[in-house]
């Protein structure tokens, strides 16, 4: 009788996966932002580290591997679930409003100068690295290697979560101020999760690949409607949201996670059954 193979990768073996390669997306960071500039530095940095290592580690994935990384599509359910937690955004923007409300001494460079994505080329320049690159290659590292192999080995919700903590510390570690690392890192973690999530429900990476990319094109997308939709202290000044805005996308995100959580029972209750995500 065949052995089985164990689960990959454990709990250790992805916390030195993540480890190192955020370390190689901060060295291709460091070395190119002066001939490329810091947003397609960071696009090459996040192919060569997360991307590399993403697709090595890939192979040691045991069979059936395209079940296990979420190579499918998905239902239409789920494209309308997807579409009511865009407005995750807003609240994960105020988020980083409250940080800036209590640490307003180290608030100043909490995040890449907004003001000058929404200019020119550095604007299609954010586009194609922010929405276009980095949603496809961390969430095939990150929801399609790890966190297939952190459920099968600790479990659905400790999978999710240390996947998506895995996820909000590396983006945390880019930033330089105390302000910055918490905001990054507490925003990253809820949107890790509900892409995290994502793929659980849906049994597809391209599902989360998708929800990642709207999050981008919708904070980008914000940028450029600023004069004809303005959002306080999410794209024009302001301490805070008003809680008519918070309250809305509240509701929406909240739909469309029950929407989620409607899909993850269909699939339970099927045949057959993700490799991975069939057990709770």
């Amino acid at each position: 009788m065949k052995e089985a193979v164990p689960p990959f990768p454990a709990l250790l073996t992805a916390i030195w996966l993540t480890v190192g390669s955020w370390l190689a997306t901060g060295i291709v960071l460091g070395g190119f932002i002066d001939l490329l500039g810091p947003i397609a530095a960071l696009g090459l940095g996040i192919v060569a580290g997360l991307g590399l290592t993403g697709t090595l580690a890939a192979r040691r994935v045991p069979p059936p591997q395209a079940e296990r990384l979420g190579m499918r599509g998905f239902g239409p359910r789920v494209l309308l679930a997807l579409l009511l937690l865009v407005p995750l955004v807003l609240l994960v923007s105020e988020i980083d409003n409250v940080v800036k409300a209590i640490l307003p001494a180290a608030a100043a460079d909490t995040a890449p100068d907004a003001k000058d994505l929404d200019q020119g080329f550095f604007a299609l320049e954010s586009a194609i690295v922010l929405v276009g690159i980095a949603p496809v290659v961390e969430e095939f590292f990150f929801r399609g290697v790890v966190q297939q192999g952190l459920i099968a080995t600790t479990g659905v919700r400790a999978g999710i979560f240390t996947t998506a903590l895995l996820y909000a510390l590396g983006h945390g570690n880019l930033i330089g101020t105390a302000a910055g690392w918490l905001s990054a890192t507490l925003g990253s973690l809820v949107t890790g999760l509900a892409l995290g999530y994502t793929r659980l429900a849906s049994r597809s990476l391209l599902a989360a690949i998708l929800l990642s990319t709207a999050f981008s094109g919708a904070g980008l997308g914000a940028l450029q409607l600023k004069d004809r939709l303005r959002i306080p202290g999410f794209n024009a000044s302001g301490s805070h949201t008003p809680a008519t805005w918070l309250a809305g996308a509240a509701l929406s995100v909240a739909l469309g996670l029950a929407l989620l959580t409607a899909e993850r029972r269909r699939a339970l209750d099927g045949a057959p059954q993700d490799p991975v995500t069939a057990h709770d």
